[in-house]
């Protein structure tokens, strides 16, 4: 993948975080990508967005920032997975930095 697919994923997977109650819920693994934890949905107990006009938006039970992710996105969420998103999204960006993303048939 080029930097620019890598960043063009990111941030459709950011946008998952929005209004993400179902996905969290339908989620085995969930993480947030602001401090790094991993967690089960179970322990989201906290929640923005309670407007009633579409899902509510989770927060992380360690941090309390609303940038929880499930792996019902599509992702298998990991602490490197998190680091890169951190690392958009809360740091500099991947701009400068070397990346390299796998997919379950590449080799390690």
């Amino acid at each position: 993948m080029t930097k620019e697919e890598i960043k063009s994923m990111l941030y459709s997977l950011h946008h998952s975080t929005f209004r993400n109650e179902q996905q969290i819920k339908n989620s085995q693994q969930c993480g947030c990508f602001h401090c790094g934890s991993l967690f089960s949905p179970e322990e989201v107990t906290n929640w923005c967005d309670c407007d009633g006009r579409g899902d509510r938006t989770g927060l992380c039970p360690n941090c309390g920032i609303d940038s929880v992710i499930g792996d019902d996105c599509g992702i298998v969420i990991t602490p490197s997975f998190l680091k890169i998103m951190n690392l958009q999204f809360f740091g500099g960006g991947i701009d400068n930095v070397e990346i390299h993303v796998t997919g379950p048939n590449d080799e390690a």
